[in-house]
This record gives structure tokens, sequence and C-alpha cells, in this order.
């Protein structure tokens, strides 16, 4: 995840809004993040990103394994850039990592991955110890740290 993307960042979300593409008639949403620190990349105040669907009006475009975000969501995303240039995240759901209030403060909750967070069979089981969450800290030392070891130590 860290060395596919172009840039991390973790902030929160300040816009959301969804458009049609007039090449394909597809739906898309762009989503603005506004940045409270950069993990890996050039520094920058605001992000944005796309996603694939969306709501417009009262239809909603659905690709499955594409994070939904509402305005206010925290978040630490993994982005890369696309043909084009605009940024998407990296394996979709896979590169958003959500804030959520913990009982010790902000935490970073890991994605459900079947065989790393989740069981490789089954249903997903609330409370498996495998997906447990992260003090926002602790999960950016992480991601620093397989920086500095892919990069040979320099960042």
């Amino acid at each position: 995840m860290v060395s596919g993307a172009g840039a991390i960042v973790r902030g929160v979300v300040s816009d959301v809004r969804a458009f049609r593409l007039p090449s394909t008639g597809e739906v898309e949403t762009a989503v603005t993040i506004v940045v409270d620190a950069t993990l890996k990349g050039e520094p920058v105040r605001v992000v944005s990103m796309r996603l694939p669907g969306g709501l417009i009006g009262r239809y909603r475009s659905v690709m499955v394994g594409a994070p939904r975000l509402s305005v206010g969501d925290r978040g630490v995303f993994f982005l890369a850039r696309a043909p084009g240039g605009p940024w998407w995240p990296v394996g979709l759901a896979s590169g958003v990592y959500r804030i959520t209030s913990g009982a010790a403060g902000p935490e970073v909750l890991p994605p459900l991955m079947p065989g790393a967070t989740t069981s490789t069979t089954g249903p997903v089981v609330r409370g498996d110890r495998r997906r447990r969450p992260f003090a926002v800290s602790e999960f950016e030392s992480l991601v620093r740290l397989v920086l500095q070891t892919s990069s040979g130590g320099a960042k």
C-alpha cells in the first residue's frame, strides 16, 4: 500500500460532489480533503481525489469496492495518480483508513482484508482481534517505518 501510493495524507473531507463524465456518461465523485499531515509526497494543504460512482439527484451509481465518503469524515488516504492526472485511493476502499474516536483518542481502523484483518473464509466477525484499531500516532509511525525501509533508510 505504501509503495503503491504517490502521496499519503491524513485529513478531513471538506467537500463531496458527484458529476457525470461528458465523454462516457459515467458518474464519479470528487472528494476534497483538508490535509492535517503529509506522510508521503509534497506537503499540501488541500488535495482532491476521485471515486467511481456517486449520488446525482435521486440516482446513485455504485461500484463495488469504492469507499463512500461524507463531509466531516477523517482518515489517512493512500493516493495514486490515474492516467490524466487525478488522484485516486490505492485499491479504492483499501486506500482509505478511517479515523474514529476511541477511548484513548483518535484511532485508525484498518480496512477489511481477508487473511490479514479477517478470516479468509466465512463471515466477518465483529471484534476480530486481527482488526484492532491503532492510535493515529502509532499508525503513522508504522507508515514512516515502511517508507524508511523501502527507501533504504532515506526519506
